[in-house]
């Protein structure tokens, strides 16, 4: 059983629990189930939460020493302030030493363990590590548990080509898997089975989201950034010449955009003549000012002529793959 499932079960709460790790849904997860234990519904006079990073260590500890009010416990949640990535001599007397009445809760995607505070919170608390494991496989067996109870809960069963297509295009994060699996269950409605089709329906964002990422990496320089994403779009089955042809797409929406913004248009205008959603103008924007309007002409040109030449020469899909690489690593030299 998981330690907070654990403690949930048997009613003894720890005074500190640390969340961390970079799986954001995994934090979320655990830090809900215990506010969701913890705290009566409506009781606002002993939970708190703190959110921004200019939080008085003082008044937390203070807040921290109080009585909780017709309450077993006070609960207060510090979300991602960065308290665990330096040593504070305040809190981690605290940490020492805390209220046993009180339950906090701190959730950071990263810490370091150098920390007196970290020293303090592990001596007295529970530390939860929120990652998935590094080797893939066992990383992969782990997700298919937690999805596959949960399709069970729904009274639903998955292909087994549409179980891979699945992790392929969303196993970057939980927070996206979840996102996703919640937009096939919807989609799918009273079918009993989760087909490949399914899938590749609900889940196409990913490949004009990742390739995005990559032209802002491009944009960047950064020829790490830009190699991961392409090669997460290859490990997800896309095939190159899509891959080129929604490149050279999102760059024709960034010409337009750029051209548009110069004269001036509002933003509803902007994206009903570049065919952006309105919601993500500014990110486009802000990825155009990264390049002159001769740069992306430029870029658009040479996706044209490695276009036909994909068509009419490079017959092997291993020869498109490394064609495209080869163009991207171009553009940043």
């Amino acid at each position: 059983m998981h330690p907070i499932d654990n403690d949930i079960k048997s009613g003894e709460y720890k005074s500190i629990y640390l969340l961390y790790g970079d799986e954001a849904f995994l934090r979320r997860t655990y830090k809900n189930k215990l506010i969701k234990a913890l705290v009566n519904e409506g009781d606002t006079m002993n939970y708190t939460v703190f959110n921004s990073e200019k939080i008085e260590i003082k008044s937390l500890v203070e807040l921290a020493n109080t009585m909780p009010l017709f309450a077993e416990h006070r609960v207060i949640v510090c979300d991602n302030l960065k308290l665990f990535s330096k040593s504070n001599e305040d809190l981690a007397e605290y940490l020492k030493n805390p209220n046993d009445t009180t339950v906090l809760i701190f959730t950071e995607e990263s810490i370091d363990k150098r920390t007196n505070v970290y020293k303090a919170a592990k001596s007295k608390g529970q530390l939860i590590e929120c990652v998935l494991p590094k080797d893939k496989d066992q990383a992969e067996k782990e997700i298919a548990t937690w999805i596959g109870s949960r399709l069970k809960a729904e009274g639903k069963k998955i292909q087994k080509e549409a179980w891979q297509e699945f992790y392929n295009r969303t196993c970057e994060s939980m927070d996206m898997m979840d996102t996703e699996f919640n937009k096939l269950l919807s989609y799918v409605g009273d079918n009993e089975t989760v087909t490949l089709e399914d899938v590749r329906t609900i889940c196409s964002g990913f490949v004009e989201d990742k390739i995005f990422d990559m032209i802002n990496a491009l944009s960047a320089k950064n020829v790490e950034g830009v190699m991961n994403c392409y090669h997460s779009l290859l490990e997800a089955r896309e095939e190159p010449i899509k891959i080129l042809s929604i490149t050279r797409t999102q760059f024709h929406k960034i010409l337009v955009a750029k051209n548009m913004a110069n004269l001036r248009y509002s933003k509803k205008d902007i994206a009903a003549g570049s065919g952006i959603n309105i919601y993500f103008v500014d990110k486009t924007l802000n990825l155009a000012r990264s390049f002159t309007e001769e740069e992306l002409m430029g870029f658009i040109e040479q996706i044209n002529e490695l276009d036909q030449k994909m068509k009419s020469t490079l017959t092997k899909t291993e020869q498109k793959t490394a064609a495209i690489e080869v163009f991207l690593l171009n553009q940043i030299k």
